[in-house]
């Protein structure tokens, strides 16, 4: 089954004082991750450090996660409209890609086929769910690898965050134009510089992929957006890229008990999330491993990007 059947109806939007027993393989699972602390200013530069730990710009925090052994369930319950994103099933077809795009991701043809087949499996996805556009650009394709000893590569980021802020995308598109705009030029012609920030764009989502092939205690866990609840407990920080691109804004998270996190128990290659950019916050997490189940010593996982364009 692909992402395109999991679909629900308002009656079964989770959110606040949700009563979880109701739903079968659901366990609740304690994790630590870290939240924007009281020291906090808007706009900071955003890391997890001793320095700003100890002066109280982010803070540690367990959270409740509710993670669900049963897929199908899961992909039933929970949708992109209401809840801000959505697990799913990957065609076999992308699920070759993404393994070969894991062992070969400097290789030009490997990239050009993961963002093909990414690309077709987000275009089907946004027929589905009725989102309105007119062309869907990829924006790039990031592997992430957990293990310490590869200073290299990019590592899980351990803080609740939005990708980017919506109402600075024309920043966030300067920032990144040297990367961004030639993908767009690829699809939709040669722009000039401020008819690329002039474009329509709608929405930006993620699909996140794990490349292991048996679970990994890293995972990802997604916040219920319809959980968030004052809007105030999103505040922009700067975000600087690892791969010294310019920084752009992005929005991190206050803490709040109501909060509802969800995460898929054993995300392994095959299964995907799709995800809001520009309003689901999500986190790295570190849960307790099960008694009994042979586990990944690190994650490795790839993430695109798929701008929706409407003109």
């Amino acid at each position: 089954m692909s992402c395109f059947h999991a679909t629900t109806s308002v009656n079964n939007k989770i959110g606040t004082g949700y009563n979880f027993d109701l739903f079968e393989g659901v366990e609740r699972k304690q994790a630590t991750t870290y939240f924007i602390g009281s020291k906090f200013q808007n706009d900071m530069p955003l890391k997890v450090d001793k320095k700003n730990i100890k002066n109280g710009i982010v803070k540690n925090k367990e959270i409740t996660i509710s993670c669900y052994q049963n897929k199908e369930k899961l992909r039933e319950k929970f949708n992109f409209k209401d809840n801000g994103f959505q697990f799913c099933a990957l065609s076999d077809e992308l699920t070759a890609s993404v393994e070969q795009f894991g062992s070969h991701r400097f290789e030009e043809n490997y990239y050009s086929e993961i963002s093909a087949l990414a690309t077709q499996f987000i275009t089907g996805w946004g027929e589905k769910n009725n989102i309105e556009f007119s062309a869907v650009i990829p924006l790039g394709f990031n592997y992430r690898d957990q293990d310490i000893r590869n200073p290299n590569d990019m590592k899980p980021f351990l803080i609740t965050h939005v990708d980017f802020e919506k109402s600075s995308i024309a920043q966030t598109l300067m920032s990144v134009e040297k990367t961004w705009k030639p993908q767009f030029e690829a699809v939709l012609g040669e722009k000039s510089h401020q008819e690329y920030l002039s474009l329509p764009i709608t929405q930006i989502v993620n699909l996140w992929m794990p490349l292991n092939k048996r679970p990994t205690k890293n995972g990802l866990a997604m916040m219920d957006t319809s959980s968030i609840g004052s809007e105030k407990s999103l505040r922009p920080f700067t975000s600087v890229p690892a791969n010294g691109s310019a920084p752009f804004k992005s929005l991190s998270l206050r803490h709040d008990k109501k909060q509802v996190w969800i995460a898929q128990k054993s995300m392994t290659l095959g299964n995907g999330v799709i995800f809001n950019s520009f309003k689901t916050p999500h986190s790295a997490v570190e849960l307790a491993e099960d008694l009994g189940v042979q586990y990944d010593k690190y994650r490795k996982s790839v993430e695109g990007r798929f701008a929706f364009i409407k003109y």
